[in-house]
C-alpha cells in the first residue's frame, strides 16, 4: 500500500524483494488498482495495516476488507496483515485474518503501541504449516524474544487493569487528535482523513513547502531540534511530497507550530 509504513519498505527492500505500490485510500486499498497490479506483476504478497495505518491513520471498511480477501484468493496472494494499532482505534474495523479464517491470511500483533515503544514483543496467527516454518526461521536467524519483555506483557495483562489501559490512552488520544487537528486547520494544512484515533495523522503541508515537498522542511526542522517524518519515507519510490506524518501525542506543542509559522509552512 502506499503510503506505506517506512520501516516496512526499508526490509524489504534490504530483502532484495521488488516493491510494487498499490495506492492507500481513507477507505482501504484502492482495489482496481490491486486487481491490475496482481494481474500485470504477479505479486507473492500483499502488505497492509488494516485498522488506524501508518502513517495515513486510515481504516479500512468491510465492503473494502471483502474485495481484498477476493482479490487475493484470485490472484493466489499472501496477505501480510499488520494490526499493531488495533487496540487504539475507537471502532469496530474489519479484521481480515478473521474473515479469512487464517488460510490466506498472516496476521501480525504486538504490545509496543499500547504498553511501551520499548515493549517489543509480539505475535503471528497464521495457518499451522506456515508458523511452523515462520518459527524455524526465528530460531535460526534470532533465537528467541528476551524472556524479560514478555514476562512484563504477561504480567501486565494478568494484573486486569489492561483494558483500563487502553480506554484511557484511547480517551488521552482523541483529546490530542481534537487539538492537533485544530492547529492544522488554524495553519492550513491540508488533513488525510480525520481518523479520531491511534498516535497518526498524515497532513500536507502549507505555505511554499505544498509545491517544493516536505524533505527540505524536515532538514530545516532538525536545525531547531525537530524531528519530522517527510511523505518520502512512506513512498515506495521516495518521492519527495508534501506530506508529513504528525504523531499526535507530541504535536501540540508550541515549538512546532512557531517553527512551521517561520519556515513559511503555514
Amino acid at each position: 500500500e502506499q503510503p506505506a509504513y517506512a520501516n516496512l519498505l526499508q526490509m524489504l527492500r534490504l530483502a532484495g524483494l521488488r516493491v510494487i505500490a498499490v495506492a492507500r485510500t481513507v477507505d482501504g486499498l484502492d482495489c482496481d488498482a490491486l486487481e491490475r497490479v496482481a494481474a500485470q506483476h504477479r505479486p507473492r504478497a500483499l502488505f497492509i495495516n488494516t485498522a488506524l495505518q501508518n502513517p495515513s491513520g486510515a481504516s479500512i471498511t468491510m465492503a473494502n476488507a471483502f474485495r481484498i480477501l477476493q482479490a487475493a484468493e484470485r490472484h493466489g496472494l499472501w496477505v501480510v496483515e499488520d494490526d499493531i494499532s488495533r487496540e487504539l482505534a475507537l471502532g469496530v474495523t474489519p479484521m481480515l485474518a478473521a474473515l479469512d479464517g487464517a488460510r490466506r491470511v498472516v496476521y501480525l500483533g504486538g504490545y509496543s503501541k499500547v504498553i511501551s515503544p520499548s515493549v517489543r514483543v509480539g505475535y503471528v496467527v497464521a495457518h499451522r504449516d506456515l508458523v511452523r516454518d515462520i518459527a524455524r526461521t526465528k530460531m535460526a536467524v534470532g533465537l528467541t524474544t528476551p524472556e524479560i519483555m514478555e514476562r512484563i506483557v504477561h504480567q501486565v495483562i494478568r494484573e486486569g487493569r489492561y483494558r483500563a489501559h487502553i480506554a484511557r490512552t484511547r480517551e488521552r488520544l482523541a483529546e490530542a487528535h481534537t487539538e492537533v487537528t485544530e492547529q492544522m486547520r488554524q495553519h492550513g494544512f491540508e488533513i488525510y482523513g480525520r481518523p479520531q484515533g491511534g498516535l497518526f495523522l498524515w497532513a500536507k503541508v502549507a505555505g511554499e513547502w505544498r509545491e517544493r515537498g516536505a524533505n527540505g522542511l524536515a532538514e530545516l526542522a532538525l536545525k531547531d531540534g525537530i524531528w519530522l517524518a517527510p511523505g518520502s519515507y512512506f513512498e515506495a519510490d521516495e518521492a519527495d511530497t508534501a506530506w508529513v506524518r504528525f504523531n499526535v501525542a507530541y504535536s501540540a506543542a508550541p515549538a512546532l507550530w512557531r517553527f512551521m509559522r517561520n519556515a513559511r509552512a503555514a
